[in-house]
């Protein structure tokens, strides 16, 4: 049985110290609450015996202490709700920093040779004499690693849009890799010397592909729609076949079909269906049956 300590006993800047370590062990921000719960632990732990207003005192002024050691990852200027986790330590600043040093350097590595173009044109249905870039382009597995590794929050988002934007392919891109794996598919970039790309292109075994712009707001649909339709001309549907889908995925509005065949769809209406396969949810199913086509376009 652990013997009882005095609060005399206690280092209340160690136990404010430890509490720190747990809360950066668990994630990258907590909230005070989180800190309190932790420095409760600790002093229970300890075996510490106390009146119960000298125990609440103790947590009180070891949980102020630790708070005032750590920084805020939210504007100085904004509310800091004491649900919300915007609470970090220096250290861990220091080591996303790294993290994200390593993972900046480890994507402009060129360890990996350029891959053989011509012939993975030729294998795609495209002109192997097209000047194609080489260059992969690469999403972190969580978006979200991102704006915490840049310390964005969604203020710094809406006053810089296209940074936003950035962040929201990022987001569509995971959610079609995702929704594309059950199948055995997979979610690829194209992009060639001339400028003309599209953000994805979903394929599955079976040989069936959607081509897939990403776009924020209405107002680029127009346009996005124009180079998904000029990119599946330069197709050889001989070789690739016709796509099961055009499709602009937004962050807003309604889904369906264009006059011109291409499907407008909102993120959250992107889902995998009851059996796994690739669907809109209650809209369209790109590997089946596509949006009932609008006299209108999207509505």
């Amino acid at each position: 049985m652990q013997p009882a300590v005095s609060l005399d006993e206690l280092s209340v800047q160690q136990v404010a110290s430890r509490a720190l370590d747990r809360c950066a062990a668990g994630a990258s921000t907590w909230t005070v609450h989180d800190v309190q719960e932790h420095v409760t632990r600790i002093i229970t732990e300890a075996g510490v015996r106390a009146e119960p207003d000298e125990l609440r005192d103790l947590i009180a002024m070891t949980t102020r202490l630790a708070a005032e050691d750590c920084l805020s990852v939210l504007p100085p200027d904004a509310v800091h709700p004491e649900h919300v986790a915007h609470l970090t330590s220096l250290h861990v600043v220091a080591v996303e920093t790294r993290l994200r040093d390593i993972l900046a350097t480890r994507a402009m590595s060129d360890a990996h040779p350029a891959p053989d173009v011509a012939r993975l044109a030729r294998r795609r249905g495209l002109d192997p004499g097209q000047a194609l870039r080489t260059t992969a382009t690469r999403y972190f597995v969580d978006p979200s690693i991102g704006t915490a590794a840049l310390g964005v929050v969604s203020n710094d988002l809406l006053n810089d849009l296209a940074a936003a934007r950035c962040h929201f392919e990022a987001l569509v891109t995971r959610e079609l890799r995702i929704y594309a794996q059950p199948l055995g598919g997979r979610a690829d970039t194209w992009r060639d010397e001339d400028g003309h790309e599209v953000d994805a292109i979903v394929t599955t075994p079976g040989g069936r592909w959607a081509a897939v712009e990403i776009k924020m707001s209405q107002n680029d649909v127009d346009r996005a729609a124009a180079a998904l339709l000029s990119f599946a001309q330069r197709i050889d549907t001989g070789k690739r076949g016709q796509p099961a889908a055009l499709i602009v995925v937004t962050a807003t509005g309604s889904a369906g079909r264009r006059p011109d065949g291409v499907n407008v769809v909102p993120i959250t209406a992107l889902a995998p269906d009851h059996a796994g396969a690739f669907a809109f949810r209650d809209v369209s199913h790109v590997f089946g049956p596509i949006v009932p086509e609008s006299p209108h376009g999207p509505t």
